[in-house]
Formats: C-alpha cells, structure tokens, sequence
C-alpha cells in the first residue's frame, strides 16, 4: 500500500519471480523506481555486493548500495520461477499421460485370422458392439487359428488425478497458499493439518519478513509510507462438521 505513482505491487511482485531481488531506488528524472538489480563484481568482505545494476527497458544504471534498498524474494534472494517451472513441468507431464491412458481405453482389439475369415469375424465383432446376448455361427467355423491381441492399457486416470492434485497442492504451500481441501474429515487427523499449515506459515514469513523489512528501510531511506501486509482471502469461512455431511 502507499506505494509511489507509477510501482504497482504486482510488478514489483513478478520482477521478485523471476529476478529474486529487486533494488528501489530515486532516479533524479523519473523520481522513485523499483527494478531488477544484479550485483557486480564490486563485493566486501562477507561477499555481499557494494554496487549493482539496475536494468529496466531501454533502463540501465549502476548504483552504489548505500543509494539502494534491496528487496529480496527471500532470504537468499532466490527466484521462484524456476520452480514454478518444473512444477508445471510435471503437472503437465500427468496431463500428458492422462490423455494417453484415456485413449489407451478405446485401443481396439487387433484380430489375425485367414483373409476368407475376416468378413465373418468382422460381423461377429458387430454383433458385440449391438449388445447381442448370443452370437451363432456356424460350426466350420475355425477358432483355433485365429491370435488376438490386447492392445488395451490398465485404467489409471483416477490415480493419476489423485497424483496431480497432491503436487497441485504442494506447490500452494511451496508458495505460502494453504491448500487444505479436505474431502473427507475422519481422514485427516489434527497433527496432519497443524505439520502442514506450520510448513506453509514457514514459507509464508520466509518470503514476508523480506518484504517487511525491506518497505522499513525504504521509508526510512525515502521518506516514503509504504505498507507491506499479508493477502487475506474473503469470504472463506470456516469448516463446520456439516461441510463434510456428518452429524458430530
């Protein structure tokens, strides 16, 4: 909140993402900025950098640290990005391989048998596909030369959606979302829910006591009265016993 004209969180939020830190600082023309900052070669003793460089379209300037704030995505100013990446990577390797196992349900049967034989079996499989009870045929009919093979594959899909929601649900946490969405109440015992809820207030703070402590040193650098404050979901509320159709 309270940020100057023209930085808008959610900027300041996306170059955090992909750069992992972020150096506000005054320009003497467009006045307060916030951009993407790398460190230079120009380090001290505890290899934390004395200068860095600013970059923004058609924007590039180097600066002294003590004329900066740095604000960091989190304590070792990591990006996010790149796990986001291998997130979506595997979300979408399950995607894949859902739609392959779905087609694998409707792979046909593939029948060898005499080519004179082929019309008469073709009608038998018609037969099947109308739902016949009994198919008769005749009794030169020759079976024992005939080698089917199944070509179907086992029906995994509902694993594999099982699957995709617990990595959905571990990169909500990864990134501070509680994603507890229980399905059934007697299934989830109360130190599950506390382990993880401490695991995503972990990550939470990891990455808000950066910020928090980054908009003091800002204000107090620039004058400025910037707010920095966890998003809050509305309109949620809380889980009764009748949200999950039990009477206790």
């Amino acid at each position: 909140e309270n940020l100057p004209i023209g930085l808008e969180s959610r900027k300041i939020e996306e170059f955090l993402i992909y750069h992992g830190q972020v150096a506000f600082f005054n320009d003497e023309n467009l006045g307060n900025m916030c951009l993407p900052c790398y460190s230079t070669n120009d380090l001290n003793v505890y290899y934390e950098p004395t200068r860095v460089n600013v970059i923004g379209h058609k924007y590039n300037r180097s600066f002294d640290i003590d004329d900066v704030v740095l604000i960091r995505n989190n304590a070792t100013s990591d990006n996010d990005i790149d796990d986001l990446r291998t997130f979506a990577t595997r979300i979408n390797e399950i995607e894949l391989t859902q739609d392959i196992n779905l087609n694998g349900q409707k792979t046909p049967y593939i029948i060898l048998c005499d080519e004179k034989e082929r019309l008469t079996f073709k009608n038998i499989i018609n037969e099947v596909r109308k739902f016949k009870y009994a198919i008769f045929g005749s009794k030169g009919l020759k079976t024992n030369n005939i080698d089917v093979l199944d070509t179907s594959s086992p029906f995994i899909l509902d694993k594999l959606q099982v699957q995709k929601k617990e990595l959905f649900n571990e990169l909500l946490s990864f990134l501070g979302i509680n994603s507890n969405a229980v399905e059934k109440k007697e299934r989830v015992l109360v130190d599950e829910v506390n382990a993880n809820n401490e695991f995503i207030l972990v990550n939470l703070q990891h990455m808000f006591e950066e910020r928090k402590k980054a908009v003091e040193l800002i204000n107090a650098k620039f004058g400025t009265n910037i707010i920095v404050s966890k998003r809050e979901v509305e309109g949620i509320g809380e889980l009764h016993d009748r949200d999950f159709g039990t009477d206790t």
